[in-house]
């Protein structure tokens, strides 16, 4: 007899990137040109070093990220981006059959990650203005909640005092995502990590343009993390992976040029989108979450036939969305003429 998956496994459904060809603006990577640091580091890394186990848990980076945030390197914790941060959190601050909030529509891979740790994802929809519900959110007594600030997709940053007032009465680790918040003007959250029951996630792959190394950090009381490493486990973060991640961090020039012109950008294109008659909402990343007045699906597959590829969130709850990553000016206008075709067209 084969083997049996749990039962809660066989219900979730795989997390599935768009698998189409055309210009690729559906999983919110950094569209720019290659950060510089990329060649710098591949050059400085010993080819004989690939064959041996990298740092146990990244003591050289974790300095240079503590002396980044002015945070103990001993409250630092490395992982393969914010996604792995979020399940290494669950497993370790989340008894089996525990409650996790989460604050849906929002990163798909928290409850995911969730179920898959024998957990109950406990949903908290935003308010219809895309608002974080605070009291909702505090009365749903988790264990662990996830807030992402911007959020992914609705693409806003929710009031910091909001989160403020959930962190005041928040009973178990409030996890703030901040994988987006270099996109947005708004004050972060990073002065929170000095609490004993708050861990704030940043990652390299939006704004650094390094997706493929597969990189994030969380920054949390160093107790926290000491016991966050234990089911990290070593050698989790490849020794090139490090490498171009502390050039990164001490470097931001690519970070800073490229969130300049994507804050400029989205501006211009959801002022394009507008005229043309659809409903762009407000963002603070590098993304537009748009509405349209047919299922998403349906656009998603003509502006697929138009060579530009975007996220379909029909299968959510945003039936009528989707979801284009803003990129440099040539990027974002084969996007607004795929749009324009598919409209004069008659739509999709």
């Amino acid at each position: 007899m084969s083997p049996e998956p749990r039962a809660a496994i066989r219900q979730l459904a795989a997390y599935e990137p768009v698998d189409r060809q055309g210009i690729n603006l559906s999983d919110n990577a950094n569209l720019f040109d290659t950060n510089p640091v990329i060649q710098e580091a591949l050059a400085e890394v010993d080819p004989d070093e690939v064959r041996r186990y990298p740092s146990g848990y990244s003591d050289e980076l974790r300095a240079t990220i503590a002396d980044v945030h002015d945070h103990p390197a001993e409250g630092v914790v490395t992982a393969n981006g914010s996604s792995d941060l979020i399940d290494l959190l669950v497993r370790t601050f989340t008894d089996p059959k525990g409650k996790v909030a989460y604050h849906p529509p929002s990163f798909s891979m928290i409850p995911l990650w969730t179920t898959c740790n024998a957990c109950d994802p406990e949903p908290v929809p935003l308010t219809d203005e895309f608002g974080l519900d605070g009291d909702a959110f505090v009365a749903a007594d988790a264990d662990l909640g996830v807030v992402c600030r911007p959020n992914n997709p609705t693409g806003n940053a929710f009031p910091i005092d909001v989160v403020e007032d959930v962190a005041d009465r928040f009973e178990g680790l409030l996890v703030v995502d901040e994988a987006y918040v270099n996109f947005t003007d708004e004050p972060d959250a990073m002065h929170l990590r000095d609490r004993d029951d708050v861990a704030i996630l940043r990652s390299l792959s939006k704004d650094a343009g390094l997706a493929g190394t597969r990189f994030g950090y969380a920054l949390m009381p160093p107790e926290l993390a000491q016991e966050v490493r234990k089911v990290r486990g070593p050698f989790r973060v490849p020794r090139i992976t490090e490498e171009i991640a502390r050039r990164a961090l001490e470097d931001p020039g690519h970070v800073d040029r490229v969130a300049k012109i994507v804050k400029e950008e989205r501006a211009r294109v959801s002022r394009r989108l507008k005229e043309m008659g659809l409903s762009p909402f407000p963002t603070e990343t590098n993304f537009v979450l748009v509405e349209t007045p047919w299922p998403s699906s349906r656009v998603q597959g003509a502006l697929a036939d138009r060579g530009v590829l975007v996220r379909d969130f029909g299968s959510e709850t945003l039936e009528a969305c989707f979801r284009a990553t803003i990129g440099p000016p040539e990027v974002n206008d084969a996007l607004l003429d795929a749009v324009e075709s598919m409209l004069d067209d008659g739509g999709p």
